[in-house]
């Protein structure tokens, strides 16, 4: 899950009015936090989307697809 949602500026500044984004990400499955504001884009994030760490990626794979 996407959480501490910001809009910045172009220099990294908090703007309410921003073009840019950055949030912090957790897994949707262990609850960890796995990236901390690292990620600065355009596009508003997707908050309906599930987030996980490589941890829990690496477990769902290998239930889907077998050891």
């Amino acid at each position: 899950m996407k959480t501490h949602i910001i809009q910045i500026d172009y220099y990294g500044n908090l703007d309410p009015n921003g073009q840019w984004w950055k949030w912090n990400e957790v897994c949707d499955e262990c609850g960890k936090t796995f990236r901390t504001h690292d990620i600065q884009t355009m596009s508003k994030p997707n908050t309906n989307e599930k987030d996980y760490c490589i941890d829990c990626l690496r477990k769902l794979f290998s239930k889907k697809y077998g050891d």
